[in-house]
């Protein structure tokens, strides 16, 4: 199985499966990727259509769902990486830093609990 960058092999338990360390890291490079592609769409002023939050972040949950992790602490996460990241940290206008974190908090959760379809 290929880690989240596609370069190389994830470490696997003698089972085959992805060990928790591994998904743990996958999880956290995904979140990484999903954060600073948006950071990077946000500074070159480009179209919030261009967007590939949500699938990115939908990729992320479905890691966390794997992992059985809770959405709580999946948020832990979301927010350790954030802090992780100098370009998110450093952001020039702190309330837009707010502000993106604030969409990948609600996209995560929506993603983490898509809402069942309407039947009419």
């Amino acid at each position: 199985m290929m880690d989240a960058s596609g370069r190389g092999e994830l470490t696997a338990n003698e089972d085959g499966r992805e060990s928790r360390y591994s998904q743990g890291t996958v999880l956290r490079l995904q979140i990484e990727g999903a954060v600073m592609k948006e950071i990077h769409l946000h500074e070159s002023h480009r179209s919030q259509t261009e967007s590939t939050l949500r699938s990115d972040l939908r990729g992320v949950c479905e890691v966390a769902r794997r992992m059985a992790l809770p959405a709580e602490q999946l948020l832990t996460v979301i927010e350790e990486v954030w802090n992780s990241i100098p370009a998110a940290r450093s952001h020039a206008r702190p309330a837009d830093a707010q502000s993106l974190l604030s969409r990948v908090v609600t996209v995560t959760l929506h993603e983490y609990y898509p809402m069942p379809p309407m039947h009419s």
